[in-house]
């Protein structure tokens, strides 16, 4: 395949060490969009140059949505290596989480590894890109359960209740309505907790039928509107759900 001159230039500036940042910036923008485009490949060697230049600028994001079709295994290799040194300062952590996410790597994000970020990154400021990145490898591939299960419950013993939100996110995951699960989680002193608890059984209505009369009870003792609105529309998801409403 025969490369546009367009992405020739921007590829030889970044490999300029005298090129000026602003210069840099759109040459950047033009290899990630053709990247995204499919008009370059994933794993091209130019993308490697677009992840130097991200190293060297961690707060600039003028990527987009390309970033994540990037299919290069030293850039990959690279990013690993950024998140078990996790070196927070940098700012390279949650570029390193996004890239992961990607379609051109979330295929080889293992249980193994996903394992260790729970271990590097639950009492930490990035328990969110730990969470986000289990979702979308558990949408992609699938998780151990056993994995899920652990993780969820680790979350759920936490004193953040930040992982305890999470836990009750990755509730959805498991797929089974584990009740004793759900009455604690509903009963959490944090609205966040408690909203998303209901909207995990919300999202698991066609499974949630045995949780109505937990929903129903919190909903007499619940004071919250937010929480109150969020236990109604996982009644209202649930009855959808039941025979006589499909009928």
């Amino acid at each position: 395949m025969t490369t546009h001159p367009l992405i020739t230039s921007a590829i030889q500036t970044l490999e300029d060490p005298n090129t000026p940042s602003v210069v840099e910036r759109i040459a950047v923008r033009v290899v990630v969009e053709a990247v995204e485009t499919g008009v370059l490949p994933g794993a091209s060697a130019g993308v490697e140059l677009v992840w130097a230049w991200i190293k060297r600028h961690p707060s600039d994001e003028p990527w987009g949505a390309g970033i994540n079709a990037i299919d290069n295994e030293r850039v990959r290799a690279d990013v690993l290596d950024v998140l078990r040194r996790g070196d927070s300062g940098s700012g390279l952590i949650p570029v390193a989480f996004t890239m992961l996410e990607g379609a051109g790597h979330v295929m080889h994000v293992g249980d193994e590894l996903l394992a260790d970020l729970v271990e590097r990154y639950s009492s930490g400021p990035f328990l969110w890109a730990v969470a986000s990145l289990i979702a979308r490898v558990q949408e992609t591939r699938g998780v151990a359960p056993e994995l899920l299960l652990a993780t969820r419950d680790r979350w759920a013993a936490s004193a953040s209740p930040e992982a305890r939100q999470q836990a009750a996110h990755l509730f959805v995951h498991l797929g089974d309505v584990d009740l004793a699960f759900a009455e604690t989680m509903l009963a959490d002193d944090f609205v966040a907790v408690r909203v998303a608890m209901a909207d995990s059984l919300a999202d698991l209505a066609e499974h949630a039928a045995p949780a109505r009369p937990l929903l129903g009870g919190r909903l007499v003792a619940e004071r919250h509107p937010a929480v109150r609105a969020a236990l109604l529309r996982a009644l209202a998801a649930i009855e959808d759900e039941m025979p006589q409403a499909r009928s």
